[in-house]
C-alpha cells in the first residue's frame, strides 16, 4: 500500500538559472522567507533525491516493476489493430483507492490518545470499459494478499485489494473503440462510473469520511509530452513544509523525481516551488504554483525551454495531525490545439 503521507502543492513558471540555497535538503531548515522568493530559493544544481528517507519522514511509493499485461502495447495498439494510429483514442489513467481524507492545510489538532484508526476496507473488484480495452501498466502500493487477477477479457481488469489505512492503485492504458469513454469501477467498497478524460483529477468519496477513489486521466496526443506526478508532502510547522515525488511518462515508467517546498506566503496565499531531477539526479527543470482546498495548479519550465502546466489533488495523512500526506496529478507540455 502507498503510505498516505500528507502533501501540499506545485506552481507558476519560474526563471531558470536562479541560484539559491537548498531548503529541501533538510526539512527542519526550511525557512518561510523562501516562499517570498521568485524560485522559492531552490538551486539548479544536480543532486540525488532520497525518496525513502525515514529520518525526514518520507517514504514515496515504489513502482512495482512487474504487472504489465499485453492487451495493449505501449502505444495503446491492439494486436492486428483495425484502426490506423492517427484515429486511435488512447487514454493514460492513474487511479488510487483507499484512505484519502479531505486535507487540512493548517495544523490540525493532534489525534486524541486512544483514538481508533480506520478499519480495513475491501476494494476487491474490477475496472471495465464497455467498448474498448484496458491494459495494466503497473500496480501501485499492492502488498502481500493484493493482486491483479489473470486477464480473461481485454475490456475488464479484476483485482484483489484491501487497504489499512493507506492506498492501492493501478496505472492503466485505456483504448476507446467507440465515441464514449467511461471506466466502470465495481468493488466491494465502491461502484460508479469514471468518465475519461479527467485531466484535472476527480474524487469519489465514500460516506465514512476517510476512504475515496481518485483518478487522473488524459488523452494521448502524438508529439505532445504528458505524464503523471505523485508523491508525499511533509509539514515542518503550521503552513510550511516540503514535498518529494516521482514523475511518470505516458507509458508508466519513471522519468525522474521532484522535490520542493510549500506554504502560506505573507499575502496568505498557498504557494509551492520545486525542481525536477532526472533519474540520474541531473537538474532538468523548475516548477511552481498555488494550492488550496485539496487542489493544486501551476507551471513548469525545463533547461531545453519546454514549458507546460501541472495540476492535481492532495490529501491528508493516515493519522490526522501527523503532518504527512499524499499528492497526485498530471503534467503536460504546451502544445498546439488538436
Amino acid at each position: 500500500m502507498i503510505t498516505s503521507r500528507y502533501f501540499v502543492s506545485l506552481v507558476t513558471v519560474l526563471a531558470l538559472g536562479c541560484g539559491g540555497s537548498n531548503p529541501e535538503a533538510d526539512p527542519a531548515n526550511t525557512n518561510a522567507n523562501l516562499l517570498e522568493l521568485d524560485n522559492g530559493g531552490l538551486s539548479t544544481t544536480d543532486e540525488v533525491v532520497a525518496l525513502e528517507d525515514p529520518a525526514a519522514g518520507f517514504d514515496v511509493a515504489e513502482l512495482q516493476p512487474t504487472g504489465a499485461d499485453t492487451m495493449l502495447d505501449a502505444a495503446g495498439a491492439l494486436a492486428a489493430d483495425p484502426q490506423p494510429a492517427a484515429m486511435r483514442r488512447v487514454f493514460r489513467v492513474l487511479i488510487l483507492w483507499g484512505h484519502l481524507p479531505r486535507p487540512n492545510d493548517a495544523m490540525p489538532p493532534a489525534p486524541a490518545a486512544g483514538a481508533p484508526r480506520p478499519a480495513p476496507t475491501d476494494w476487491t473488484g474490477s475496472l471495465s470499459i464497455e467498448n474498448g480495452a484496458l491494459s495494466v501498466r503497473r500496480p501501485l502500493g499492492f502488498e502481500d494478499g493484493d493482486s491483479v487477477r489473470p486477464r480473461a477479457a481485454r475490456e475488464r481488469v479484476e483485482f484483489v485489494s484491501r487497504t489499512l489505512p493507506f492506498v492501492d492503485g493501478l496505472a492503466l492504458t485505456v483504448r476507446a473503440l467507440g465515441p464514449a469513454a467511461t471506466l466502470r469501477m465495481q468493488t466491494a467498497a465502491y461502484t460508479g462510473d469514471l468518465p475519461l478524460p479527467d485531466a484535472d483529477g476527480a474524487v469519489r468519496r465514500l460516506g465514512d469520511g476517510h476512504n475515496a477513489v481518485y483518478y487522473v486521466a488524459y488523452e494521448e496526443r502524438p508529439g505532445c509530452n504528458q505524464g503523471l506526478v505523485f508523491g508525499q508532502w511533509l509539514r515542518v510547522r503550521p503552513h510550511l513544509g516540503v514535498l518529494r515525488g516521482r514523475v511518470l511518462t505516458s507509458e508508466g515508467t519513471q522519468a525522474g523525481s521532484v522535490r520542493g517546498l510549500w506554504g502560506r506566503n505573507r499575502a496568505g496565499n498557498g504557494v509551492f516551488f520545486g525542481k525536477h531531477l532526472t533519474n540520474a539526479g541531473m537538474f532538468n527543470g523548475i516548477f511552481g504554483g498555488t494550492y488550496d482546498d485539496g487542489a493544486f495548479q501551476g507551471r513548469w519550465a525545463t533547461r531545453a525551454s519546454n514549458r507546460g502546466e501541472l495540476r492535481g489533488r492532495y490529501f491528508d495523512g493516515a493519522v490526522r495531525g501527523d503532518g504527512h500526506g499524499l499528492f497526485l496529478g498530471r503534467w503536460r507540455e504546451e502544445c498546439a490545439a488538436r
